[in-house]
């Protein structure tokens, strides 16, 4: 499929945009440190003089060949251990081995006669096998590899299972869930999970509950993360309300990271009958409220909801939750068709 980068600047959203590209001996030490793509391109506005990055990249309409058909299959399951490989080599991982059994081959074919070329093929082969396998053993609480692989053979029921298994990771919860009471009337639903890890540290795992019409913008979500938040974690609260606040659509993040840390409000929300201190931080519409309770983190995100009429009570049946989601799959694929 080919592809076409778009140039727009964050700042003004001018697409008159000078590109210039890196001279080529460094493109290729920046690939063989980082990998990634090799062109390096760089952007300046001429109309404000900030610089820009290269924007997303669309697809055009074009039919495959034949060969990447036959190979469809096979490439999607090896591509699978590539994203569940716990160590992701750079080129020059591979480079230096192989330089190195390159000169070990030379010895061995003046010597002893054997072909030089066999040892750098080896010895690339069994760097990549090696990085391979760790796609199948992955931290924390991922998918299967049975799953992951099960979607790539069979992937006319890739929403149902992963349906199954979202709904089975809200039941199976290692800590409490929060919610609104049983007496507000509205619309209910599972907001999304996500988990992150890095080494030596616990996997992270966080899961949401939604409240409230996700189409008007009138909701209110509850996140449980299973451990204490860091810096990072708070910045990034923080990032992400900017961000929601935003209007002008593919530009929101314009300008976000560039903004100092704020300073964060405090706010009582009663969590089971009890008053709780929330640190609570507002941008327009939109604001953030979070708290640390025994070994996990609850956090609060409104939009249009006063903050002041928000009460927490541990959730005891998932069921309307659960529901809910479906209803608005459902309306979702509805509306796709």
């Amino acid at each position: 499929m080919r592809t076409r980068t778009v140039w727009e600047c964050h700042s003004c959203g001018s697409a008159d945009v000078q590109v210039t590209r890196s001279p080529r001996l460094t493109e290729a030490w920046q690939w063989l440190k980082y990998g990634g793509r090799w062109r390096s391109e760089e952007g300046i506005c001429r109309a404000c003089g900030a610089p820009v990055s290269p924007g997303m990249q669309f697809g055009l309409s074009g039919s495959l060949p034949w060969w990447r058909t036959v190979v469809k299959v096979p490439a999607a399951v090896v591509g699978v251990l590539h994203r569940r490989r716990r160590v992701t080599p750079t080129p020059i991982a591979y480079l230096v081995p192989a330089l190195a059994a390159t000169v070990v081959g030379l010895v061995a074919q003046w010597v002893w006669g054997w072909s030089w070329w066999l040892f750098p093929l080896v010895v690339v082969a069994g760097l990549w096998l090696l990085y391979l396998s760790t796609g199948f053993r992955h931290p924390g609480r991922s998918r299967p590899l049975s799953r992951e692989l099960l979607d790539v053979v069979a992937p006319g029921g890739r929403l149902r299972r992963q349906q199954e298994e979202e709904e089975q990771e809200f039941r199976t919860a290692p800590f409490p869930l929060y919610g609104l009471p049983l007496s507000w009337p509205g619309l209910r639903y599972t907001a999304g999970r996500s988990q992150s890890w890095s080494a030596g540290e616990p996997v992270r795992l966080e899961l949401e509950l939604g409240h409230g019409d996700p189409q008007d913008g009138t909701r209110l979500n509850v996140a449980v993360t299973d451990r204490p938040s860091d810096p990072y974690e708070v910045r990034q609260a923080a990032e992400e309300l900017w961000e929601s606040a935003q209007e002008d659509g593919p530009r929101w993040f314009r300008a976000v990271g560039d903004r100092p840390d704020p300073v964060w409000a405090q706010v009582t929300i009663p969590v089971d009958g009890e008053p709780q201190v929330f640190g609570y931080l507002s941008e327009g519409s939109c604001w953030v409220a979070r708290a640390e309770l025994l070994a996990y983190t609850i956090v609060v995100k409104g939009r249009v909801w006063p903050v002041e009429s928000v009460e927490l009570v541990r959730v005891e049946r998932l069921e309307p939750y659960l529901a809910g989601r479906r209803q608005l799959d459902e309306a979702h694929r509805s509306a796709s068709s």
